[in-house]
């Protein structure tokens, strides 16, 4: 999976607990020159409430500075409160539904990163 992302300029990462256990991940995809998308944003059930959201969110937000993105987007379930509390305090805002827009999803947001 995460070559697919790569390979197209975006990013994967994967968190681990101190026993090596995967416990989230998240993917920065390509749309355009400037914009990415934040997708696969995973956090296992066990592992929130630590402080883990803060820094993978944290981590792909420098990731997509690094590939030089100004825009974030992402799409989500609004059942997911907590995921868009989080999105919210790091500055995403909702905006309307794409036409792409998977069906499980019925919010979409979007962050424009700081220029240097």
């Amino acid at each position: 999976m995460e070559g697919a992302y790569f390979e197209r300029g975006g990013w994967f990462g994967v968190w681990l607990d101190e026993n090596g256990a995967i416990i989230g991940s998240a993917g920065l995809c390509k749309v355009n020159d400037t914009t990415c998308e934040l997708r696969k944003m995973y956090l296992r059930a066990s592992a929130r409430g630590r402080g883990y959201g803060n820094i993978m969110i944290g981590r792909a937000l420098t990731e997509a500075n690094q590939r030089g993105f100004v825009r974030i987007e992402l799409e989500t379930a609004g059942i997911l409160k907590e995921a868009i509390a989080l999105y919210e305090k790091f500055g995403f805002r909702r905006k309307p539904l794409g036409t792409h827009c998977a069906k499980r999803c019925d919010v979409a947001m979007v962050l424009d990163l700081p220029t240097a």
